[in-house]
């Protein structure tokens, strides 16, 4: 398939669900993700050209490599992974021993280990499309963090007054990067987002 491919995370709702329907009016084909239910899942997907579903629980190292796979064999490609989906649990501070090594590891699984490994997944995917001349796209979406370095740029941090601080700012801004190929990528930020060029 010809159309540009974006795989969301937690996609079915809140910021992931606003993602998803900003880059399907863009012309992705959106590969929407979710754990709870298959349902809505599939009724999004209907709505939005080109669109499929996939449940996978991102706690679950496994199923989190078969979801990068079923997106691809799905769509043929995958232009943008976009990885949206975390976990906060609450635990009363009268009460901290419920924050047991279970509840941690699951966090830790879904909210850092997860992201990780779609990333590693999906690298191939993502390097063959910017190999193709289409800019290639990774994003995490918890908040304003260092910013992984694309190719060819210095590192940015908390204090860089750059284009993916200014996009964690609020919802609908946007900023430019440029690839060593001098291809503009423009990519829509929410409230607590922040978008990362990966190149080539």
């Amino acid at each position: 398939m010809s159309e540009r491919v974006a795989l969301v995370t937690g996609s079915t709702s809140g910021i992931g669900a606003a993602i998803a329907r900003r880059l399907a009016r863009e012309g992705y084909a959106v590969a929407l993700h979710g754990r709870r239910s298959a349902a809505d899942g599939h009724t999004m997907a209907a709505e939005l050209p080109g669109a499929s579903y996939h449940k996978a629980d991102l706690g679950d190292e496994a199923a989190t490599r078969d979801l990068v796979a079923a997106v691809v064999k799905h769509h043929g490609r995958l232009d943008v992974l976009i990885n949206n989906a975390g976990e906060a649990i609450r635990i009363p501070h009268t009460d901290l021993k419920a924050a047991t090594p279970a509840v941690w590891r699951r966090m830790l699984d879904i909210n850092l280990i997860a992201p990780f490994v779609l990333t590693a997944e999906a690298e191939p995917a993502l390097r063959k499309s910017a190999e193709s001349g289409r800019p290639a796209g990774c994003a995490g979406c918890h908040g304003p963090r260092r910013v992984i370095r694309s190719e060819g740029e210095a590192e940015r941090g908390p204090a860089d007054p750059g284009p993916p601080r200014q996009a964690s700012r609020g919802v609908g801004r946007r900023w430019r990067s440029r690839t060593q190929a001098g291809q503009a990528v423009q990519l829509s930020a929410r409230r607590s987002a922040l978008f990362v060029l990966v190149t080539g």
